[in-house]
This record gives structure tokens, sequence and C-alpha cells, in this order.
């Protein structure tokens, strides 16, 4: 088996700057919310030790946070993308992973 991980920063701990804003993602290296220019676009959250988290992160000191549905906005979407250090390629599988909390 060959394993690699094709995500760049992936426990968020990698920063520009303490966050001191809940929606503060551009603090996070290479992590970013999508721009939309849709109006139900909420705005992803970027969580570090260094100055306020909700929960403690399942690994080291930082971890992001979006909402997957909000009831009384119609199509709200929250999500944070960031790009691969390499390109899939069609055909191949890959396995991915991710811890999920709910608070």
């Amino acid at each position: 088996l060959f394993g690699q991980n094709l995500i760049p920063n992936p426990s968020f701990e990698d920063t520009l700057y303490c966050p001191n804003n809940i929606s503060q993602m551009d603090a996070v290296m290479l992590w970013e919310p999508p721009v939309t220019g849709n109006s139900t676009s909420g705005t992803s959250d970027y969580y570090n030790s260094c100055d306020y988290i909700i929960s403690p992160p399942h690994t080291g000191n930082a971890y992001c946070g979006f909402y997957t549905y909000i009831s009384f906005i119609p199509n709200a979407r929250e999500y944070v993308q960031i790009q691969l250090t390499t390109p899939l390629i069609a055909g191949e599988c890959y396995d991915a992973s991710c811890v999920v909390g709910k608070y």
C-alpha cells in the first residue's frame, strides 16, 4: 500500500496570525471559504486554542467549523476548500477521511 496526504495543512495548524474572531479563515494558511457570490452563503469559521475554541480539537490546536444545514435560510451553504498538492487522476481510487463533530 502507498499512502500520501494530498491535503496541505490538514489539521489547520499553520497560521498567519492568531484569530480573534471565529470568521477569520484568512488566519489559517492555504484554506479558504469559497467565493460564491450567493447571498445564502455563510462564513466558515476558524477556531484556534491561541484565542477561542468551542470544544477541544481532535489533534493539535485548531479546527474549522461550518454549517451543513440551516433550517431558517433556504439553500444556505458553508464549507472550506483547499487546493490539493497534486491533481486527482480519473479512474483512480482515493480514500478520504475526516473527523466531524457536532456542537
